[in-house]
């Protein structure tokens, strides 16, 4: 009966949510013209440049989400040009700016979001940012040329699928490790298939959160850190983890920025309660300078499987060291294992078969990677942790081909990409 009840309360939903068509020629000339929303309502926005800003207060639910959506195979432009999100006097700090919970954004651009010196020089204007939100996914959008990319404020359940960020951080700002392609505050985040490139000033992706997973991206060519999972009041609680699977990482190769931060886990101003799992990343060095893991402060962990890390013989600083266990990772010869490291491959090259970092058939990566991966989340339960997918550039995943021997590396040999 009460499944009966359920179902009938979805459809009722589904029937009396609304459409609302945006753009030239549609009903509303541009987004913030709609009308207050309501769980299952759909936002269509045709294409064009739309110089405006929204804060979206309304909430849907987790049946009947609100859909904002960007129509036709060329994404419409959310462009702040000119526009001075301050954050405070009802503007928002973002061009999308999010207070309700059950969102899907899909199809979207957003670029030049500033607030620059507005109110003493914050410097954090976002393409989207959400505060206090939960269930918010983001899917198929573009970021570009914003103080900031995407942020986030006391959220959670969120998820970012298919996007790229890139290119985020204002060269005027006094403050350069505030700006990000990604920062992130609240409980827990899941990003899939994205690609995050070229963070500007800081970080490409800097997060606070609780609970963190990076599964299947390529994330290149930070100012400062590819990845850097920190501290705040939600990362105080026991397994305050991270788990970091199928991704590809990789540092310039430029003398410009911070040279040696890579991966970064743990406590900034107090400490991180949590263990940072990497299982079959392939990490990618652009100078001998770059550490691929850095840790700080007690109770900090790592465990690393099946990872390939090439192009600098500094694995882990001292921290880390001493805190890191993992096998079957592939090593340079010359390079110093952790203690914890067992059954590591070291050689001169992986086998790469090009500049996408997949392997050839005769790669020592192949067939040399264990199959027992297990990782523990945000509430502490372990679940597998063996590899489904893998990253296909642009901003794709297909299945990764599962054999009787796990290969090391974010790519199995063989994988069909054409999916």
């Amino acid at each position: 009966m009460w499944k009966v009840f359920i179902v009938s309360l979805v459809c009722l939903l589904q029937l009396s949510a609304a459409t609302y068509t945006v753009g030239a020629g549609k009903t509303y000339a541009d987004f913030t013209l709609v009308p207050a929303l309501a769980a299952g309502d759909i936002v269509e926005i045709y294409g064009g440049t739309y110089n405006k800003y929204k804060a979206w207060s309304a909430s849907g639910s987790a049946g009947a989400p609100i859909i904002i959506r960007g129509m036709g195979l060329v994404k419409p432009v959310v462009d702040g040009t000119g526009l001075t999100l301050q954050g405070d006097g009802g503007i928002p700090r973002a061009l999308f700016e999010f207070t309700g919970s059950h969102y899907v954004v899909e199809n979207l651009e957003f670029k030049k979001a500033y607030n620059g010196a507005y109110g003493g020089g914050s410097y954090n204007g976002a393409g989207i940012r959400m505060n206090g939100s939960s269930n918010i996914t983001i899917r198929n959008c573009k970021i570009t040329q914003c103080e900031n990319g995407m942020m986030s404020n006391g959220a959670s359940n969120l998820s970012i699928e298919y996007c790229e960020v890139a290119s985020n951080g204002d060269d005027t700002n006094p403050s350069p490790g505030y700006a990000h392609n990604f920062y992130m505050g609240g409980t827990s985040i899941r990003v899939l298939g994205c690609y995050i490139h070229n963070s500007t000033q800081g970080h490409n992706f800097k997060t606070r959160m609780h609970y963190v997973e990076l599964l299947y991206n390529y994330i290149a060519d930070a100012n400062s850190a590819e990845v850097d999972i920190v501290d705040a009041a939600e990362s105080i609680p026991a397994n305050s983890n991270a788990y970091l699977v199928g991704n590809v990482l990789k540092k310039r190769s430029s003398g410009v920025g911070n040279n040696t931060v890579f991966v970064v886990f743990g406590g900034e101003a107090t400490s991180r309660d949590g263990t940072i799992y990497m299982i079959n990343n392939t990490l990618i060095a652009g100078m001998a300078s770059n550490v691929f893991l850095t840790m700080e402060k007690n109770p900090n962990k790592a465990i690393c499987t099946n990872n390939i890390f090439y192009g600098s013989n500094n694995i882990t600083n001292a921290y880390a060291s001493s805190n890191t266990t993992g096998s079957n990772n592939w090593l340079p010869s010359t390079a110093s294992a952790p203690a914890g490291f067992t059954g590591s491959l070291t050689g001169t090259l992986p086998g790469f078969s090009g500049l996408d970092y997949r392997l050839t058939s005769s790669a020592t990566s192949v067939n040399a990677g264990t199959n027992t991966l297990t990782y523990k989340d945000g509430s502490g339960t372990t679940k597998s942790g063996v590899p489904t997918l893998e990253y296909v550039a642009p901003l794709k995943t297909v299945a990764r081909l599962s054999d009787a021997t796990m290969d090391i590396g974010a790519f199995e040999y063989g994988t069909d990409l054409s999916g």
